[in-house]
């Protein structure tokens, strides 16, 4: 019978996950350098190009940054992408997960925890509705107001 060296293994382990922590910092500190490279360069631009240019930095960010926020922005990040749409609870946990949000830190299932982030969420929030037996959320809170839309439109 072999005998595992259980010790070994472990330092092994601890060794890979503190490279693998610094480069994971290196690669925090080049990511902030880029960020304002690319804030700094933009005030270069004209205002056509630089809207279209932050627009393009706010996606890559918001794209790339979903591991780092909490569940509840993360909820109305999907809610917001899915708009004008009602959507499931189900359908939020998959836009979640196509888009790399991680659940590890979560002890109760992905289903659960978003759906009790839904409930808390404010009416100014998030309206729901019943579709059968399954309530839907929609995502409100950045929705102008028609008749706001029409008054500022005059003006």
């Amino acid at each position: 019978m072999s005998s595992l060296d259980y010790k070994s293994i472990l330092d092994a382990a601890f060794t890979s996950l503190g490279l693998a922590l610094r480069a994971r910092d290196d690669a925090e500190i080049e990511i902030a350098k880029q960020k304002q490279f690319i804030a700094a360069t933009l005030q270069m631009l004209p205002d056509e190009e630089r809207k279209r240019f932050a627009e393009m930095l706010r996606q890559v960010i918001e794209k790339h940054d979903s591991r780092s926020i909490g569940l509840g922005q993360a909820v109305r990040r999907a809610l917001s992408a899915t708009e004008p749409k009602f959507v499931t609870v189900a359908q939020v946990r998959d836009h979640l997960m196509k888009s790399g949000f991680d659940f590890s830190e979560y002890t109760a299932n992905p289903l659960a925890s978003i759906s009790t982030t839904l409930r808390r969420m404010t009416p100014d929030e998030v309206e729901t509705t019943v579709v059968g037996t399954v309530t839907c959320y929609r995502f409100k809170a950045h929705r102008p107001r028609l008749a706001e839309a029409v008054k500022n439109a005059k003006a």
